[in-house]
């Protein structure tokens, strides 16, 4: 936890408007997000800023296939990290606002959730709407997005 911290730290102090926010989220937090979420075969979960992981650990716990899970994620430290703790999980180095493209080069079938850890109220505005129009895009019928703020 104190390693994550200190990556976590050092890379929003070299980019902060990249990063949003000083720390990772709690594993309390991140039970509390992911709580309930199976998907079935076919369905997959998506990921926008996964950063050191937190999220990640208890959706990779949910899923029955790893391979229907992906994390987009635009930090390289943090993606590189990420492969390492969690190799059988498929990860991008860009932005959630490309998730529509990514999910679709990914070849995953029905997005059933979007699970985001991204800090809203510290985007720039331009940013913020092309992440609500990737959800327009991945949402369907039944799907859950889970944020918080």
């Amino acid at each position: 936890m104190l390693s994550d911290l200190r990556t976590f730290l050092g890379a929003w102090l070299t980019s902060p408007a990249k990063v949003g926010a000083v720390t990772p989220s709690s594993q309390a937090l991140a039970r509390r997000m992911v709580r309930g979420l199976s998907p079935a075969a076919g369905e997959s979960i998506v990921e926008f800023g996964p950063g050191t992981g937190p999220f990640t650990r208890q959706i990779q716990e949910a899923l029955a296939d790893p391979s229907c899970y992906l994390g987009i994620e635009r930090e390289e430290r943090f993606v590189s990290l990420l492969r390492t703790r969690f190799p059988a999980l498929r990860f991008s180095t860009s932005s959630a606002e490309e998730a529509p493209r990514l999910v679709k080069e990914a070849g995953l079938e029905r997005v059933t959730a979007v699970v985001c850890g991204l800090p809203f109220a510290s985007l720039p505005p331009r940013i913020q709407d092309g992440v609500i129009n990737a959800l327009d895009e991945l949402l369907g019928p039944g799907c859950e997005f889970r944020t918080f703020q």
